[in-house]
């Protein structure tokens, strides 16, 4: 059987419809919940990008551990990458995220091959999408796989949506292996405010739902179009197909504070899994 897993980093239960948000509509993830199982009580141990995806590696629980302190003492267990590896499944991670982990310990080196793509100039969930179909077009016959496709998703700063518009040597560039180690995001962040209509005064807070729920639907409709293109595919039946978030983006709608300065509220901590 091959794995299909999508993380649209950033991602607040409250916003996807299946999971009873109204804020947005979210045909892509509603349609795929139910095609499979919605999971109500999904939460994250810690909301720290970074050891999220060191959870997701290793399949350790990381006990809110700061993911650049020195490792604790293993169990004898092998982490779950190269436990993947062993059974001579191929594993294979597409990202836009590296920013998320940039200056953290995150062992993602244990993946056959790793497809980087920069996020600097823009938004780069299109590219990301495009770059697993062209994997999966090349290589999805030739054996097993493991598929991870890690986006940055809705983390900020969010970028005005684009349609991309590159050649096919473009394309092929931005599939190059990389080393790991990302370059930082310096793009600048959208100005919700440009399009808001009306003439009372809008908080930045509700500034930032709106831009929010603008950066949801964007994300619904290129994972719908991916979605798409996977049932067209003989892969998509006899494969598991996973989507996630590493944690809700912060919208300074609450106050509370924990141990790390990081929010442990429920929009930070509940995060969506679909199967």
């Amino acid at each position: 059987m091959n794995s299909i897993v999508i993380s649209l980093g950033g991602l607040r239960v409250r916003y996807v419809g299946c999971y009873g948000g109204a804020s947005v509509e979210t045909p892509a993830f509603d349609r795929f919940a139910s095609e499979g199982f919605t999971f109500d009580e999904c939460f994250v141990e810690t909301p720290s990008p970074a050891a999220t995806r060191q959870a997701w590696w290793t399949a350790r629980y990381q006990n809110f551990r700061d993911p650049d302190e020195p490792a604790r003492p293993g169990t004898g267990h092998p982490c779950l990458i190269r436990a993947i590896r062993a059974a001579r499944v191929r594993t294979v991670l597409v990202r836009d995220s590296s920013a998320l982990v940039e200056n953290s310990r995150v062992d993602s080196a244990r993946f056959d091959q790793i497809i980087e793509i920069d996020r600097a100039d823009g938004d780069s969930t299109s590219r990301v999408f495009e770059a697993a179909r062209r994997w999966l077009a090349r290589e999805a016959s030739k054996g097993q796989f493991l598929l991870f496709i890690d986006c940055h998703g809705a983390h900020p700063p969010w970028y005005p949506p684009q349609t991309p518009d590159e050649s096919d040597a473009e394309l092929e560039a931005i599939e190059t292996e990389q080393p790991v180690d990302g370059d930082a995001d310096n793009g600048v962040a959208i100005d919700s405010s440009a399009t808001h209509e009306s003439s009372e005064p809008v908080s930045a807070a509700d500034q930032a739902r709106q831009t929010y729920a603008a950066v949801v639907s964007h994300l619904d409709a290129e994972l719908g179009s991916f979605l798409d293109f996977m049932r067209g595919r003989a892969e998509w039946e006899p494969s598991l197909v996973v989507i996630t978030s590493d944690c809700g983006t912060t919208l300074d709608d609450h106050k509370t504070a924990t141990l790390d300065g990081s929010s442990l509220h429920e929009g930070r901590t509940h995060v969506p899994l679909l199967i």
